[in-house]
């Protein structure tokens, strides 16, 4: 009989896990460019040594079509908005203040949970200095609605925010930044909720084994 309870709690706790609220969510990758790159202090520190403390820009736009669900929205063109700077030492996501903050009008906004892991390389001709955020994306729910023809609610989702900044080697000074955001990351793969009538078949499956073994015990 312990047997019996046992997997009927279990059953019951498998066939109702999945009932927890849907959560929409969406997948893919949309890129930018950052104008009016600057350093700090705008010495003739390249970006090849660490003398640089800060990299800020004046604005941003989305760079090329996304890719996956970003592909309905924005256009190319489409303006980003929120933060303008990143502080490369500092805390509470980058920005010395508050979370790092990036908006992409048109598709929603990123914030960043931990600070700008970043590093320096030179080649080709150029230095770089390159990093990433890790932290949320919160998909404009209106936006995606409208450009999809649905009616969802979208919640914020496991997204990483790559950024890199280049610099000519020549010595001129001229910085330019691009990023690439993507949700989910790479690393993190999201679990699937199952449809309907894969419950249906999960909830027949496990009351057929839950009678299979009570008739044993009764033999």
């Amino acid at each position: 009989m312990k047997h019996f309870l046992s997997l009927a709690v279990l059953c019951a706790a498998s066939i109702s896990a999945p009932f927890v609220a849907h959560a929409d969510t969406i997948s893919g990758s949309i890129s930018f460019s950052l104008t009016g790159v600057k350093t700090n202090p705008p010495s003739k520190n390249v970006l090849s040594t660490a003398g640089i403390t800060e990299m800020k820009w004046i604005g941003g736009q989305i760079s090329q079509q996304g890719l996956g669900d970003f592909s309905v929205i924005p256009n190319p063109g489409a303006t980003l908005g929120g933060s303008n700077k990143i502080i490369l030492a500092g805390p509470n996501g980058g920005t010395g203040t508050s979370p790092f903050i990036l908006v992409i009008n048109g598709a929603g906004f990123f914030t960043a949970t931990q600070n700008f892991d970043f590093g320096y390389v030179s080649f080709g001709g150029s230095n770089f200095l390159a990093g990433s955020f890790q932290g949320y994306f919160t998909p404009d729910s209106a936006a995606f609605d409208a450009a999809l023809g649905t009616t969802k609610t979208y919640v914020p989702q496991q997204a990483i925010l790559a950024i890199s900044f280049t610099q000519p080697i020549s010595g001129s000074y001229s910085y330019s930044g691009s990023g690439t955001l993507t949700s989910p990351p790479p690393f993190f793969e999201p679990t699937p909720v199952p449809e309907p009538s894969s419950l249906a078949l999960l909830g027949t499956a496990l009351i057929g084994s839950v009678g299979a073994l009570r008739f044993r015990l009764k033999a």
